[in-house]
């Protein structure tokens, strides 16, 4: 499902050159959103879209090859007690949290804290793109 401004107006976020007429993709860890897992968000989401990561514990390698915001929430979407911005967590077993193709170009991601990966944090192939914590 299509989220529309799922929470309120992005003043305190990145203004990303793909924020008209994007479709918003809510995950939540404890399922009380779109999707439960990040790479699920990402592989159902289009070119330009926006996934939402609420706050919550995510075990995954995430691999991206479409340019989307993705923006880490710090606070508990529905009726979960998650507090702080999520967090992905390797858990001292996989290699890398996110995994970014070339065909991202112009990616952005901000408000995740990546934890426990054997390797990389991040590892990016695209020519551009935007973190921040």
């Amino acid at each position: 499902s299509v989220r529309e401004d799922p929470i309120g107006p992005y003043d305190d976020f990145v203004h990303h050159p793909l924020r008209h007429d994007v479709a918003y993709r809510a995950v939540d860890d404890e399922g009380d959103g779109d999707f439960t897992r990040i790479q699920d968000a990402v592989d159902n989401a289009s070119e330009g879209d926006t996934i939402l990561i609420y706050s919550g514990m995510y075990h995954e390698e995430v691999k991206i090859n479409k340019t989307l915001l993705i923006i880490g929430v710090d606070r508990e979407l529905g009726s979960g007690n998650d507090i702080g911005y999520p967090v992905i967590d390797g858990e001292k077993e996989l290699e890398t949290a996110i995994e970014i193709s070339k065909k991202a170009r112009g990616i952005s991601i901000e408000g995740l804290k990546i934890t426990g990966y054997t390797g990389r944090g991040i590892d990016c192939s695209a020519d551009e793109g935007v973190f921040r914590n």
